[in-house]
């Protein structure tokens, strides 16, 4: 039990630099430029965090995963908004924040369920980054908007 607490207190550890990461690298390059990649590589991460076939792996590919999940996060919440026209960007961005609200309230239920099922560690972590591939994929056609005035 300690040792999961330990885990899971070092993965924390490893967002805070994420989202400073991110929070520098897209004033420097725009919101679209940083968050694809931080997906990307939360999905690479997510990858080999389910593949681990020893701790150290599972650490680092954990501790990755942690770093660009949470930085790509960060700049997500701050580019959603900029997605709606002025008179529509506070019910834009508080309906897609229910809706990821909602999903994350759901995740838990639904990993205790596939793993109870016996899917799996790995098949479970997989469903998992299968959505962080759709985010990628769904986000790739968005504008960018760091720097322009937004309507």
């Amino acid at each position: 039990m300690s040792a999961s607490l330990g885990f899971v207190a070092l993965s924390a550890v490893f967002m805070i630099p994420g989202y400073v990461s991110a929070s520098l690298l897209t004033g420097r390059y725009g919101r679209k430029k940083v968050f694809l990649p931080y997906v990307g590589l939360a999905a690479v991460s997510g990858v080999a965090f389910a593949y681990a076939d020893t701790l150290t792996s599972m650490y680092v590919a954990n501790f990755a995963l942690s770093f660009f999940c949470l930085g790509a996060w960060g700049v997500w919440n701050t580019w959603n908004g900029e997605f709606y026209p002025t008179a529509l960007r506070a019910t834009g961005y508080s309906w897609a924040t229910a809706a990821q609200l909602g999903a994350t309230s759901l995740a838990p239920s639904v990993v205790g369920y596939l793993l109870a099922r016996a899917t799996g560690h790995s098949s479970t972590i997989l469903f998992i980054m299968a959505f962080l591939a759709v985010a990628l994929l769904c986000a790739a056609p968005l504008p960018e908007t760091e720097g322009k005035d937004l309507e």
